[in-house]
């Protein structure tokens, strides 16, 4: 049965709950994450997309020509060859001494 009630409800404190849960949601989302900044001359390992089962995950190390501000880099894999990639494509490559 509906019944005549005036329902009071503060919007701002809903608001503010809310944005505290998107907040807190997004703080513990970026603490698993692995942030890497790419320089020019860092050697980097090319991601393959979808390996079979024997096939390498990664190929490389190739050296980085050209870092770009929208998240690419301008990887050189021979003297003829260059391409460019995003950031998600790549790991870092830390050679063994």
């Amino acid at each position: 049965m509906m019944l005549p009630i005036p329902i009071l409800i503060d919007w701002a404190n809903l608001r503010a709950r809310r944005q505290a849960i998107i907040d807190d949601n997004n703080r513990r989302e970026n603490l698993r994450r692995r942030f890497q900044d790419y320089h020019i001359g860092d050697e980097v390992l090319l991601l393959s997309y979808r390996p079979d089962k024997m096939e390498p995950r990664t190929t490389g190390p190739f050296t980085i020509e050209t870092v770009h501000v929208n998240g690419t880099v301008t990887i050189r894999h021979n003297d003829n060859v260059v391409e460019r990639v995003n950031v998600r494509r790549l790991r870092p490559y830390y050679r063994r001494h």
